[in-house]
């Protein structure tokens, strides 16, 4: 991750939290493209249309993975914390 000189870097977990709300965004932009697809005659379940956004969403979750950590250390402990997250979601 690129930093100024003039910059204070985010902790681990503030960017922890932005990593939360931009996976948000991209299901969100995830839902829209299939609704779209949907709208302009596309089977719901068809199986290239899901395929397609699957690897977008791998992707997708990948680039953003890599512009928020500066080393893999990082990146697993972000990943730690999403699990820790989604546990936590699921008993509810």
């Amino acid at each position: 991750m690129a930093s100024r000189a003039d910059a204070t870097p985010l902790s681990l977990g503030d960017r922890f939290y932005l990593v939360l709300e931009a996976v948000n965004m991209i299901e969100e932009g995830l839902k829209a493209l299939h609704d779209e697809a949907v709208d302009d005659g596309i089977k719901p379940d068809d199986y290239g249309l899901l395929d397609s956004l699957d690897e977008l969403r791998t992707t997708s979750y990948a680039s953003l993975l890599a512009t928020m950590v500066n080393d893999r250390e990082e990146a697993n402990a972000i990943v730690a914390l999403m699990k820790q997250e989604s546990k936590a979601l699921n008993n509810e």
